[in-house]
């Protein structure tokens, strides 16, 4: 516990004492990854459980010293079951441009908000017991992100953490079998919910690094 309460003070110090190496004309590249996995069981009854990993990586430019525009590429995919033994299977790619707006807060943390548009395009499998049904998905959609953070720890390096607690925006969904599409358009305006656990609050965690 000793050793962690050291490192975790020389970690602030160091920030303490660096400037921001965002300026105009500069490259980062951001990314991250995100985990989340439910299951149980109540006495000798499974509950019915999901997972999802999803993985990003973005190359962005500094327009001025706190405007960027980038571009970045993701991997997501999910399962949720709706029997013990049976469930709904997603993968998906997705290509993302998108903007932030840097405004330092102190030594150490920065607001960095986020608007984003983005095209996802993959697969959706239903399983049954007598045959998987595949079809294709797609998924469209512009997106702001205001609770966007990040922590410099080094002139170079900084931790990311972003909420979706308050995001708004619009995204389209399409389902595709057999030439017959389901589309599903949403309009997002989201500010928590006081009763939310933990995994709902759609927290990530990620890591930038200023060339």
């Amino acid at each position: 516990m000793k050793r962690l309460t050291v490192l975790l003070a020389s970690l602030m110090l160091l920030a303490s004492t660096n400037v921001f190496a965002q300026s105009k004309g500069g490259v980062w590249i951001d990314g991250g990854l995100s985990f989340s996995s439910y299951s149980g069981e109540t006495g000798n009854i499974d509950k019915l459980g999901n997972s999802s990993f999803g993985i990003n990586l973005s190359g962005n430019y500094m327009i001025t010293d706190k405007f960027s525009a980038g571009l970045g590429l993701g991997y997501d995919m999910s399962s949720a079951d709706y029997t013990t033994e049976l469930c709904n299977k997603q993968n998906m790619f997705t290509v993302t441009l998108q903007g932030h707006y840097f405004m330092k807060l102190n030594k150490l943390f920065t607001w960095t908000p986020r608007i984003y548009a983005y095209y996802g395009f993959g697969t959706y499998t239903h399983e049954t017991a007598l045959k998987d049904v595949d079809s294709d998905l797609s998924k469209m959609g512009i997106m702001v992100e205001p609770l966007n953070f990040q922590a410099n720890f080094t002139k170079n390096f900084a931790i990311t953490f972003a909420c979706d607690l308050a995001t708004f925006g619009y995204s389209s969904t399409k389902t595709s079998l057999d030439d017959v599409d389901d589309k599903d358009n949403n309009f997002t305006f989201k500010l928590g919910n006081y009763n939310s656990l933990l995994g709902d609050l759609g927290l990530r965690l990620g890591f930038r690094y200023f060339f």
